[in-house]
């Protein structure tokens, strides 16, 4: 930690690469964590929570250093670089990265903003806050599955996206067994978007689910997975 000065914690933040911040900006913490290359979610995730916690309104990326399990290391600035060392023959099962980020709170005539304006954002993914305002608000509601032809399922299956950027599901969701799609009918989480990249996290689950497209309108939701597409209509009051 670089500064010590207590914070109240914040909800999102705004994330910035080889772009940094075009206002004034403290460093006050430099936040590592390590795990393996494939792991680049999990880490960075963990590093946003830490830094929300110490009341920081951004983060930059310091780069990631991988280390070889033949004691060299190489520094990657992108998981993609990481992964690629790995096809040929500088990774391997014991390569293993460290994530490394700066937590900056902004400033005004010398007073550290508290409020922040954007959700986790990559820095290629960033965009406008007036942008993620938009899309969050044509999240927010009660949307429900809507079965396909080619899918046809037994049940129903509600998400509703709230305020402060949680999520609450519930599903009665059965396949052909006659068995629940899900161990439980209620899941409750926090949600984050960068980009057209949606993701959830579970209150009861140690890491995020895996990052999937994702569009909305005022009265649909589509979610693309590795299956295809998934629907969700919109429910008014």
């Amino acid at each position: 930690m670089y500064d010590t000065t207590p914070r109240p914690k914040t909800d999102h933040l705004d994330f910035y690469g080889q772009n940094l911040p075009q206002r004034p900006y403290k460093v006050i913490a430099f936040l590592t964590c390590e795990g393996a290359v494939d792991q680049e979610v999990v880490m960075t995730t963990a590093i946003y929570y830490r830094a929300r916690q110490i009341g920081a309104n951004g983060v930059i990326n310091a780069g990631t250093i991988t280390t070889q399990k033949e004691g060299t290391v190489n520094v990657a600035d992108t998981v993609e670089k990481q992964i690629a060392m790995s096809v040929i023959g500088l990774g391997g099962s014991s390569a293993r990265s460290v994530f490394r980020y700066q937590a900056i709170v902004y400033e005004n005539n010398g007073h550290s903003l508290i409020k922040t304006n954007s959700p986790l954002l990559t820095d290629s993914q960033q965009s406008s806050p007036q942008h993620d305002s938009a899309i969050n608000d044509k999240l927010l509601g009660h949307w429900i599955l809507v079965p396909s032809p080619e899918k046809p399922v037994r049940g129903q299956l509600d998400i509703y996206f709230l305020p402060q950027y949680r999520y609450k599901s519930i599903s009665s969701l059965i396949n052909s067994n006659g068995q629940p799609f899900q161990p439980t009918p209620l899941e409750e989480g926090r949600y984050y978007f960068a980009g057209n990249k949606l993701v959830t996290w579970g209150d009861k689950d140690d890491k995020p689910d895996p990052p999937g497209d994702f569009s909305v309108t005022d009265t649909q939701l589509t979610i693309y997975n590795e299956k295809g597409a998934v629907v969700f209509q919109k429910q008014t009051q």
